[in-house]
């Protein structure tokens, strides 16, 4: 699916669609209560960056990596969000993720995630019929 990202490698339409993203991760310390904001910068390049803001399973993978890093700087049991507004095909950004899901704790495997949000405003039918006015005159 183009939204969820879900199959989208291993699929020959890979290319036929436009995704514009940002994200941004919350790391909060339940323990002492203190929360910050970890810029993707932090860890990847901007290439790496702006193709992880896309694609909801590498926000996963990253969201895991910045709490293994908090684990060994002394801070067990942190909480990581994410931020992440994308834009597919000219549409209006919307959250690509629940932000108020602790991405930490969340399994990596192949199955649909319940942590992405649906996409708000849907594809066209490919059977859908054209709009009023677009017919030949």
């Amino acid at each position: 699916m183009s939204w969820t990202e879900e199959g989208h490698r291993f699929a020959w339409h890979m290319k036929l669609r436009d995704k514009e993203a940002r994200a941004t991760f919350t790391v909060t310390d339940p323990a002492s209560g203190r929360t910050r904001t970890v810029r993707p910068s932090t860890y990847l390049t901007r290439l790496q960056a702006r193709r992880m803001a896309a694609h909801p399973d590498m926000i996963l993978q990253l969201a895991h990596h910045i709490a293994s890093e908090e684990r060994r700087a002394g801070r067990p049991g942190v909480e990581v969000r994410a931020d992440a507004l994308a834009s597919l095909n000219g549409r209006e950004p919307q959250p690509l993720v629940y932000p108020d899901v602790d991405l930490a704790v969340q399994p990596r495997n192949l199955a649909p995630a319940a942590w992405i949000v649906p996409l708000y405003e849907p594809l066209p039918s490919r059977h859908a019929p054209p709009p009023p006015g677009d017919a030949d005159e």
